[in-house]
Order: C-alpha cells, then structure tokens, then sequence
C-alpha cells in the first residue's frame, strides 16, 4: 500500500505548503467524511466560499479526523512565489524520500508546469508519482485547504486544529 500526499498552499501571511497524508487504506473513509460535510448540489469544498458557522463545522470535523500534517514554511527568507514553492517542494521531497508516495496537488493552473518541472529535475529514484487536480475531482483537496486556511488565520482557527500532530518545516 501506498501514500497520498494532498498538497494546497496558503499565501496569506507568507508562504507555506499544507501536506496531508493519507494512507491508501484510509482513502475510502476520508472521501465519505468529506463527502458528507457537502451542501446539498454542492460539488467541493472550499473554505474561501464557506460561512462563518459552517467554516466552524467543517474545521472541528477536519481536526477530529486523526490525520497526519506537514506544513512547510517558506516564508522566511528572500524570493518571489516560484522560488518560495520551489524551497518548499523540494523540503518536502526530501521529508518522503524513500516513502511509496503519490503526491496530490491542488490545481494551481499558474503553478501546474512549474511544478512539472521542478519535479521533473528530482532523481528518478527519489521522483514521487503526482498528478494536478481540481478539488471537485478528488474531495481530499478539501483536506489541506481547510488545514491552510485556518492556520493561515491563526488564533480561534489555529487552535481549532489542536487535536491534529501538525509538523512545520522551514523551507
């Protein structure tokens, strides 16, 4: 069995990737939980779109999923967007390396070829599978999007998340 890897950034307050993992055996189980916080006709979840009261349920449910979080951190430091993802990729590439992984991007169309590339220049043998997707073709995006969003808040929000083991990594 392998692991997923959802990936979606947040860049309010600097710049910082939001990995969740996701072993294949526990897929199933997520999707129907995510599943089951959609809105009736709804077809994703988006923090960005959702209110107030509803932002609350769905970040108490995401905390109460025992799931595994990395954050890396690539806000420090000097550069513009691409060179931040560019540190904050590679940390993560190199935090999986000998792990069966198959990273799950958040589709970013502006990023989606820088990605390509900068993936492409990995050593074949430490190169993770990956894909680009929207969040309405995998419902795991909604994961690290909710995860992103409240961190990038802090306070009430950060603290929504206690109950998860969050690891940040400077990149």
């Amino acid at each position: 069995m392998g692991t997923r890897y959802l990936i979606d950034e947040t860049k309010a307050k600097g710049y910082m990737v939001v990995v969740v993992t996701c072993p294949d055996e526990r897929v199933r189980e997520l999707r129907a939980a995510v599943s089951a916080l959609l809105m009736s006709g709804q077809r994703s979840l988006h923090m960005k779109s959702e209110g107030g009261a509803r932002r609350k349920i769905i970040a108490d449910a995401v905390a109460a999923s025992a799931l595994d979080v990395l954050l890396v951190d690539a806000s420090r430091g000097p550069g513009k967007e691409h060179e931040r993802r560019a540190r904050a990729l590679g940390a993560l590439v190199e935090q999986i390396a000998g792990v069966d992984a198959h990273l799950v991007f958040d589709r970013d169309d502006t990023m989606e070829r820088f990605d390509r590339r900068l993936l492409s220049a990995v050593p074949p043998h430490l190169r993770p599978a990956y894909v680009h997707l929207q969040r309405h073709e995998d419902l795991l995006l909604a994961l690290p999007d909710v995860i992103a969003w409240c961190w990038a808040r802090g306070g009430e929000w950060r603290r929504r998340l206690d109950p998860l083991p969050i690891r940040v990594v400077e990149a």
